[in-house]
């Protein structure tokens, strides 16, 4: 896999619902339902994935912070990974991932993980979606990025306090995700 940098400007998502009835312009950078207090970094450059595999090749622009904290370089790499799959690619009639669930993962990934925190293990999902998990530290975190989900949903358990669990779309839990993040999801 070869990636390529190119500085570009923001532009904003147009988001429309499943029936085409209504179009949605999003004036910041960032997930599905959050406002823009929620947003940490409104500073954006685009960089292009070419990616290769046998016979296939693909091209994705995805929208990353500017300040190009440590944990983008190896989640971009291990998300465009997931991009090479093919149709089928679980033998069980799965779609190939849809970029879109890569590109809301990433801009959720902006606003709560810090720059040494702990990286995700990425998983494809059977709807053409994304799952992020997090298991060390006694915690396990995942949150899964599908089409009809494309804010994120986050399922937490902590093995030493098992009161603490919740659940929620990433905008309901971002609080206690940067939390989270900051103070046991961190880098040794």
């Amino acid at each position: 896999m070869a990636a390529s940098a190119a500085v570009d400007f923001w532009s904003p998502r147009t988001l429309t619902d499943g029936m085409n009835d209504i179009t949605t312009v999003k004036s910041q950078p960032s997930s599905a339902g959050l406002t823009p207090r929620d947003v940490v970094n409104q500073e954006y450059t685009t960089i292009e994935l070419n990616l290769e595999s046998g016979f296939r090749s693909k091209r994705m622009r995805l929208r990353v912070p500017s300040a190009s904290p440590a944990w983008l370089k190896p989640t971009i790499t291990r998300a465009g990974n997931l991009l090479s799959l093919p149709s089928n690619w679980d033998r069980l009639g799965a779609p190939p991932i849809e970029p879109s669930a890569i590109q809301d993962a990433i801009d959720a990934l902006g606003l709560f993980m810090a720059d040494r925190s702990s990286l995700p293990q990425w998983t494809p999902t059977r709807n053409g979606g994304v799952q992020l998990d997090w298991h060390e530290h006694g915690i396990d975190l995942e949150i899964a990025f599908e089409r009809d989900r494309p804010e994120g949903y986050a399922v937490f358990a902590d093995h030493d306090n098992p009161a603490s669990e919740w659940d929620g779309s990433v905008s309901q839990q971002l609080q206690r995700m940067r939390a989270l993040f900051s103070e046991r999801l961190i880098r040794e």
